[in-house]
């Protein structure tokens, strides 16, 4: 996709493009073919997922379920961005949840997760 980011083309992020295709051999070139039936969307940088919510899935408060939206902006819900995975972060149980420091929780290709074995408020 860089190439078509380029010149001639300088298509941005989120344009639509479609496709059709001609042969070669030693007789000449064929007839184009029909366009392709839908469109594609010049992949971009994805924008920021939703604010993560939680939800505890038992009494004893040790399995908990994170979820988000893929796109924090509602301009851009419909376009495919290329998101492949989403790695998920946490900061470590810390008492008054304003910890600054977040290390790696988990990776995932879903826009949910469901965490067990955690210590509610550690």
């Amino acid at each position: 996709m860089e190439r078509m980011q380029s010149e001639p083309f300088n298509l941005k992020g989120g344009d639509l493009i479609m496709f059709r295709a001609q042969a070669l051999n030693a007789d000449g070139w064929s007839p184009w073919s029909q366009p392709s039936k839908r469109a594609s969307a010049i992949m971009r940088t994805p924008q920021a997922p939703s604010q993560p919510r939680h939800k505890w899935n038992n009494s004893r408060q040790t399995s908990v379920t994170i979820s988000w939206n893929r796109n924090n902006n509602p301009l851009h819900a419909g376009i495919f961005e290329g998101t492949v995975r989403y790695i998920l972060f946490w900061d470590q149980g810390t008492p008054d949840g304003q910890s600054k420091e977040f290390v790696e929780l988990t990776e995932t290709i879903d826009t949910f997760t469901t965490v067990p074995n955690i210590v509610h408020g550690q």
